[in-house]
């Protein structure tokens, strides 16, 4: 049984489908996003230690599983961005450098890496800019869904970004929320509700209800999958 990673199917031991819905005056907004144990074969086996170490598996059916799993996204949401936030060093490290040297053949998949800890610390989310910056016209070109009052579809998200840390909880919702603020202030800029130069940061009443719900989201996903709340639950608020 792999504690974590993937299984010879390429299936992932947590696997999170997100969508982030905005209605206004008829229009209905979609923007999904994902995110995914890191596809390879490994485990983390649960002891008694703050952070229990990790295990690669090697095996020769690894390469296919990551085909595997990546093949399923691509028929699924198309191009995929995958977002990889785990350490450079230490048994992450190890991990983040074999899951790498496995994305290299993979085709309409486009990698990077981002050390949050590293560049973000404990609470300078300012930093994720620099990951933002990295991956805007991907993020730019894969947009999102949109609907009008009468059913018509007048814009379709092509792409998805998909987003990892060690167990896909805590720096990745932080990580996703600050991804799906940056798609709502399109949203709302499109429709004429923001003006180019605002976000919806600058009105305190509708930015608390946003943070609230990626919050309580990230709450719901981490009691699910580990049986605790979200430990980085403060930064996204």
């Amino acid at each position: 049984m792999w504690r974590r990673g993937a299984n010879l199917e390429g299936d992932t031991a947590n696997f999170i489908e997100t969508e982030q819905l905005l209605e206004f005056e008829g229009l209905r907004f979609s923007f999904l996003q994902i995110r995914g144990s890191i596809p390879l074969l490994w485990e983390q086996i649960v002891d008694l230690s703050y952070k229990p170490r990790l295990k690669i598996i090697n095996h020769e059916e690894t390469p296919k599983v990551v085909e595997r799993h990546f093949r399923d996204l691509l028929q699924r949401y198309g191009e995929t961005v995958a977002v990889d936030l785990t350490d450079k060093h230490g048994d992450e490290g190890q991990l983040s450098m074999a899951y790498a040297a496995e994305m290299k053949s993979l085709p309409n998949v486009r990698y990077v890496s981002f050390d949050f800890h590293h560049c973000c610390g404990n609470s300078n989310l300012d930093k994720l800019q620099l990951l933002y910056d990295q991956i805007f016209e991907d993020f730019e070109k894969q947009g999102y869904f949109l609907v009008d009052s009468e059913g018509e579809i007048l814009v379709e998200q092509k792409g998805i970004t998909r987003v990892n840390c060690i167990d896909c909880l805590d720096r990745t919702n932080v990580t996703q929320s600050y991804l799906a603020r940056k798609s709502i202030n399109s949203q709302l800029q499109r429709i004429g509700v923001l003006s180019s130069t605002e976000c919806i940061s600058t009105f305190d009443e509708i930015y608390e209800k946003f943070k609230t719900l990626w919050v309580e989201q990230g709450d719901e996903i981490s009691l699910e999958y580990s049986g605790t709340h979200a430990l980085k639950r403060d930064l996204v608020r």
